[in-house]
């Protein structure tokens, strides 16, 4: 054995290393850059928002807030004028408690009012006194439609 070539062979590994190392980094911060485009906005709120709104034809345009409290609240209002002008009043849905691992995605019902936070706490503040309703799998946005249109009734009743 060449003893002398052993810093050889170790410089040339450790250059392979390395380059190799550049190579997986590269493609770690590539996903990484993915990842940060697709939110939760962009990937589920939006595309439900757009087919809600085909199905709307008196309505124009809409908004995505949130996240909001402690509940991570996410709001689609939709709107009548491309202005949002104050009488008009929007249709909305509340999004809560996404389950991350499942894909489950809850509405809250804020006609149906469970109580289980005192008045003034940080649970009652942030909305949480109200139920939460599981979207079916095979929710389609005629679903979100008449939900909001039954929410909004029995809110105005």
């Amino acid at each position: 054995m060449n003893l002398a070539k052993l810093g050889v062979n170790f410089v040339r590994r450790r250059a392979r290393f390395e380059k190799r190392k550049k190579v997986l980094q590269d493609e770690i911060d590539a996903m990484n850059r993915r990842h940060h485009a697709v939110s939760f906005k962009t990937a589920v709120l939006y595309p439900i928002a757009k087919a809600i709104l085909k199905e709307l034809p008196d309505y124009k345009t809409f908004d995505i807030t949130g996240p909001c409290g402690l509940s991570c609240e996410h709001f689609l209002s939709f709107y009548k004028t491309m202005e949002h002008e104050a009488e008009d009043e929007p249709l909305s849905i509340s999004f809560v408690n996404f389950d991350h691992e499942k894909g489950k995605l809850f509405v809250r019902d804020y006609t149906r009012k469970r109580g289980d936070y005192k008045e003034g706490s940080l649970g009652e503040i942030n909305g949480m006194n109200f139920d939460s309703i599981e979207v079916p799998p095979d929710a389609d946005s005629k679903w979100f439609v008449n939900l909001m249109v039954a929410f909004r009734l029995r809110h105005s009743a």
